[in-house]
């Protein structure tokens, strides 16, 4: 049966070569001309559903017109998972297969205020948070620095931001007052202590039984933007206690499917601390898979009724280098990082024999794209900065 990649970016590109080396026939839907997914060598055929109004209306009709006998279908962004969860019977009706979270569990992960109780009733380290702030006094109740996020998708639109860091007491109170009407869209909470080194990532894949059956974990040296954004270089390294925790969480929220976990250690007590579940396959999925953790052909089988067993607990991950050159080079400079600070983390990336994140030997066209993409991004921003 064909996989059927709802692909956007590194994301995509991943899961399309994760599926192709192993031999799956693969096709591509893509919400936009992604070039860098679209010239890769792994896809059989590809289409655009564009992005806009009624974009799942439009995806769902799209999928049953063109593929009738159905596949296995590969969300890669949290759009196109919650299209997944929103037509679930209508596509298994269809011929289609997927794995996704029970409608509890989604609901729970889809409301930052409900993830957060949920954690902290389990347990598991987690920063001291507001998951009320109309009825709590945030300048009082927390330690500045504080991040703030949206609790719902609804929450996004209102700041046009995956988080706004408040740096002090002024900048809590001028938040308060400019969201005065918005507040119960968002939560609080102290930002961990450490730098980026202290932050880790677990891809990984729960069975049908909420069983840890696929597992990645590393440890992030960069990401983009600086400090709160996405990863830009890693290098890959089994941590027992991470798997762990994700183990608990998963098995107690009955999670079900591809997910992206985030923990920060903190830099005094040692703890992981809980950041986040994504639902979803995790962006830098080609490093799993490169690593010789193939969690998207893990997904794939278990989508068709395969069994995958022993992968959870298996510390026979590669410990490679991840560097998406361009991007975390570029946040780098714009973090005033130094010319030595910046190689030694590169040069301890290259001693790892690096998966790069677009180039890849046998499929040099969309690293092509990423080269002559980040070279252009270099000098709209070197542009900017001199406003020529």
């Amino acid at each position: 049966m064909p996989a059927i990649v709802l692909a956007v970016g590194l994301n995509g590109l991943g899961a399309v070569r994760s599926l192709g080396v192993r031999g799956v026939t693969v096709y591509a839907v893509c919400s936009s001309n992604d070039r860098s997914i679209l010239r890769s060598r792994y896809l059989v055929g590809s289409h655009i559903v564009p992005a806009g109004e009624d974009y799942e209306t439009r995806l769902f009709q799209f999928l049953i017109s063109e593929y009738p006998g159905g596949g296995v279908l590969v969300p890669t962004t949290d759009q196109t998972a919650e299209f997944l969860q929103n037509y679930k019977s209508t596509l298994v009706e269809n011929g289609f297969r997927f794995l996704i979270p029970p409608d509890d569990t989604t609901r729970v992960l889809n409301d930052k205020r409900l993830e957060i109780e949920f954690i902290e009733s389990l347990e598991v380290p987690c920063p001291k948070s507001i998951t009320r702030l109309a009825d709590d006094n945030l300048t009082q109740s927390l330690s500045f620095p504080v991040i703030v996020k949206p609790r719902r998708f609804d929450g996004y639109k209102v700041i046009n931001a995956k988080n706004v860091i408040l740096e002090d007491k002024n900048g809590a109170i001028d938040f308060l007052d400019k969201y005065s009407d918005n507040l119960d869209l968002f939560i609080a909470q102290e930002i961990i202590s450490g730098d980026d080194e202290n932050l880790w990532v677990c891809n990984c894949l729960f069975d049908q039984n909420s069983e840890l059956v696929s597992c990645f974990t590393f440890n992030r040296l960069g990401t983009s933007p600086s400090h709160y954004g996405v990863t830009t270089s890693a290098i890959g390294t089994h941590n027992p206690r991470v798997k762990e925790l994700v183990n608990l969480i998963g098995k107690q929220i009955g999670y079900i499917g591809p997910a992206m976990f985030e923990f920060k250690q903190d830099e005094f007590s040692g703890e992981y601390q809980y950041i986040e579940i994504n639902p979803r396959l995790g962006m830098c999925n080609w490093f799993d898979t490169q690593s010789d953790v193939n969690n998207v052909y893990n997904y794939y089988q278990l989508a068709l009724g395969f069994q995958v067993s022993g992968a959870g607990s298996n510390p026979s991950q590669l410990e490679r280098g991840y560097l998406n050159f361009f991007s975390d080079l570029y946040a780098r400079v714009e973090d005033r990082q130094g010319f030595f600070s910046i190689l030694r983390v590169f040069v301890r990336i290259l001693a790892k024999r690096p998966v790069f994140a677009m180039f890849y030997i046998h499929d040099l066209r969309p690293g092509i794209v990423g080269i002559s993409g980040g070279i252009a991004m270099g000098y709209r921003r070197l542009k900017k900065k001199l406003r020529i």
